[in-house]
């Protein structure tokens, strides 16, 4: 496990930009799907959504967003839970049995820890108080956003980036700096002095450890992996003082 926090291959995948560009592009390419009955409501998340510089859809009932579901976009549903018709609660089941993994961010007016606990159970990215919190909502969005960017690459485990991360050998998380550094397998594999089918197998092993199966997954995934390295180089840092 110490092998992990190897100073010199940790700064570079901490201080590495990989995958921030993939990351700020989400938020144009991504579409927020807004459905709440409440006109009201649904304007003024939509105009504040619009300011912050997403495309939003905004629906008046669940019927309305299912004759419109629009798969191919990226996004998230900020979805009302109590609505005429088919409820909040009710889409997100409808929507789990046919295999549609878009992330829903539950709103709701009503204090109910049931519900919430339920929906969560069932995967929803937040279960968000009205009047809404511009702060809470917008980290929600872009975690749900980045969930589905994940999703449509295969990355159905997000668990697993710490769990990867945990258990990097010396040489993996060396091998992943010089990704990081966006070195070919052929450059990776003169630097240390091995052959490229040496170093194919270290990223075969990054995959396995991350479940992800391309390169271009794992750039997508690389902010997390900053993250989740940052998160044990603290805890190591704290246990050793």
């Amino acid at each position: 496990m110490s092998t992990v926090f190897t100073p010199s291959a940790c700064r570079a995948v901490l201080e590495s930009d990989l995958g921030d560009d993939l990351l700020a592009n989400e938020k144009t390419q991504a579409l927020i799907r807004v459905i709440d009955d409440d006109r009201a409501v649904r304007d003024a998340l939509t105009t504040m959504l619009e300011i912050e510089g997403y495309v939003v859809a905004p629906y008046a009932c669940a019927e309305d967003y299912l004759r419109d579901l629009q798969p191919e976009r990226i996004g998230c549903l900020i979805l009302d839970v109590r609505m005429p018709g088919m409820s909040g609660l009710e889409l997100q089941t409808q929507r789990l049995e046919a295999r549609d993994g878009m992330p829903i961010i539950f709103l709701t007016g009503y204090a109910d820890v049931e519900v919430a606990v339920s929906s969560l159970q069932a995967g929803a990215v937040d279960f968000l108080m009205k009047p809404v919190d511009e702060e809470r909502l917008f980290a929600a969005i872009n975690k749900a956003v980045h969930r589905d960017v994940l999703r449509r690459l295969g990355v159905t485990r997000p668990e697993r980036i710490a769990e990867g991360a945990a258990q990097l050998s010396e040489r993996e998380l060396h091998t992943l700096s010089m990704i990081c550094r966006r070195l070919t397998d052929a450059q990776v594999a003169e630097r240390f002095g091995v052959s490229i089918r040496t170093v194919e197998g270290h990223r075969a092993k990054l995959y396995t450890k991350f479940a992800v199966h391309s390169g271009e997954a794992l750039t997508v995934l690389m902010p997390d992996i900053r993250a989740a390295i940052a998160k044990l180089v603290e805890e190591n840092r704290e246990r050793d003082d």
